[in-house]
């Protein structure tokens, strides 16, 4: 009886190591905080995709409408466990995006090339692992 308490008890601490010393998610999310309808379009090199934005791709275009309301003023998409800093994560990521359009009432933002995109998506590298990149259209 004893010997199952201590193995109960180990294999909890086991678990609970396992749970803290593990990664973040790595999460994209894109919100809109401009009080108006925004929109933001991702186009996408042919034949690149490491990260999949789950099925809403039209071709080689992601193009999402955010209300100025909640919930649908913000989308979150998820890409497994890591961070953003991690040698090759963030550039995995650029080298499948050609462009980033964002649309808000005051302004159309566009940004385009590797030096572009690769500024744009570091610049917005949050949390305190680095685990998300939070696009906030304003």
């Amino acid at each position: 009886m004893q010997y199952l308490k201590i193995i109960t008890w180990l294999l909890f601490v086991f678990s609970m190591l396992l749970l803290v010393s593990c990664d973040p998610g790595q999460i994209i999310r894109i919100e809109n905080t401009s009080g108006a309808a925004a929109s933001i379009e991702f186009v996408f090199k042919k034949g690149k995709e490491y990260y999949e934005f789950e099925d809403l791709r039209n071709g080689e275009v992601l193009f999402l409408q955010l209300s100025p309301g909640a919930p649908d003023s913000v989308k979150d998409f998820h890409f497994g466990i890591g961070h953003w800093k991690v040698q090759g994560s963030l550039d995995s990521l650029v080298a499948m995006v050609e462009s980033v359009e964002i649309k808000s009432a005051s302004a159309t933002i566009t940004y385009s090339g590797n030096e572009q995109v690769q500024t744009f998506f570091e610049d917005r590298i949050e949390g305190r692992m680095d685990q998300m990149i939070l696009i906030s259209i304003n």
